[in-house]
């Protein structure tokens, strides 16, 4: 069902700005009705007359063309026979998601704070009076929750922690003791941090656990996806640099540190004790052994296996992982290694009766 049919499941916000504000916001240019409001945020193909939406840069006009929505952002103007609005800006997406941001951020701001009935807060813990803490939260002893943090239902959050300001645990996160946590993080559901580093001693009687007493640190402007796992480090800090973005389902173990602004996308692995410099990359399913050293900017495709430090810009694919350009030339060839194979065996058998051939001509006799 499109959204022009009625469903207002398409998106949960409503944008009231009119478009004579959003283009101002964005410093574009307004061809329309100014009074419009924007409406339902609703891809360009299946938008409506009370919705808007944006066309990037690079595509053709004929998607905005045959589009319903009410107000489109757009890179240049585009004749129609619609009454669509349009705002005419130099970044149509960034305007567009921009306006987003403000409202999902407006719309959390508005929560009231305040402490559910259901949730148990220890006696020693401190909680803001800015805070919201929801349906069955539990907070050990000791911690500290920020102004405008947000605790949505199940989340545990163990002793001696530090949330910071304007954080946002979503449902059933669980965050061990001693962790620290700085402001404008946002983690999504299901996600352990500071659980026990996967750490044994070998002994006659069999594997020995070793005590993981260290804990996490997760830098401001964080965003971790649902269901990872970072683990409290063995001894010192398991660390996640400033600004680092981390996709579903990722393992980060014991003593790892993430430097800053680096992206980690979904279901990649990495190692106890291994460093991450600033702006790494690394593509999913990706696996990094432990106790490596990963420069500044690096980049690691998908599917990747480090095995090896990296220096700083390195950029590497395949498993084992290797130089990209090289990589790239290897995925080329292994297609054709049947008919190389084929070719090589009847080299072979060419070269055998070749060599057959001189062998009985320097024996036979005059």
């Amino acid at each position: 069902m499109k959204a022009s049919e009625g469903d207002s499941r398409m998106s949960r916000i409503r944008i009231d700005i009119k478009a004579a504000a959003a283009a101002a916001g964005c410093g574009g240019e307004l061809l329309g009705d100014p009074e419009r409001p924007l409406g339902r945020p609703t891809p360009i193909e299946s938008a409506g007359p009370g919705d808007f939406a944006f066309l990037d840069a690079g595509k053709p006009d004929e998607a905005a063309r045959g589009s319903a929505a009410g107000v489109i952002f757009l890179a240049r103007a585009i004749e129609k026979t619609s009454a669509t609005t349009q705002i005419i800006c130099a970044d149509p997406r960034g305007a567009f998601f921009g306006i987003l941001r403000e409202a999902v951020a407006a719309e959390q701001a508005a929560l009231e704070p305040g402490i559910a009935g259901t949730a148990r807060v220890h006696p020693e813990a401190r909680v803001s009076t800015r805070a919201r803490i929801e349906d069955f939260v539990s907070i050990g002893a000791g911690t500290t929750i920020g102004a405008g943090s947000l605790l949505r239902p199940g989340v545990v959050v163990g002793r001696d922690c530090v949330i910071g300001d304007g954080v946002t645990l979503h449902a059933n996160v669980s965050i061990r003791e001693g962790t620290v946590i700085g402001d404008r993080v946002t983690i999504h559901d299901g996600s352990s941090i500071g659980a026990d580093g996967f750490g044994y001693l070998p002994t006659r009687e069999g594997l020995l656990k070793v005590p993981q007493i260290g804990i996490v640190v997760i830098e401001d402007d964080v965003e971790i996806g649902a269901n990872v796992c970072i683990d409290r480090a063995a001894l010192g800090e398991t660390r996640i640099g400033r600004g680092t973005k981390i996709d579903n389902l990722v393992q980060i173990a014991h003593n790892v540190v993430i430097g800053p602004h680096s992206v980690v996308i979904s279901q990649v692995g990495i190692s106890g004790s291994t460093t991450l410099g600033t702006g790494v990359m690394i593509g999913g399913q990706a696996g990094l052994v432990g106790h490596l050293r990963i420069g500044d900017g690096a980049k690691i495709g998908a599917q990747s296996g480090v095995g090896d430090d990296l220096p700083a810009g390195a950029e590497v694919l395949g498993s084992p992982a290797y130089d990209k350009r090289t990589a790239l030339r290897t995925a080329m060839t292994l297609p054709r290694l049947p008919e190389m194979r084929r070719r090589l065996q009847e080299l072979e058998r060419r070269l055998s009766r070749l060599e057959g051939q001189s062998d009985s001509g320097t024996n036979s006799t005059p």
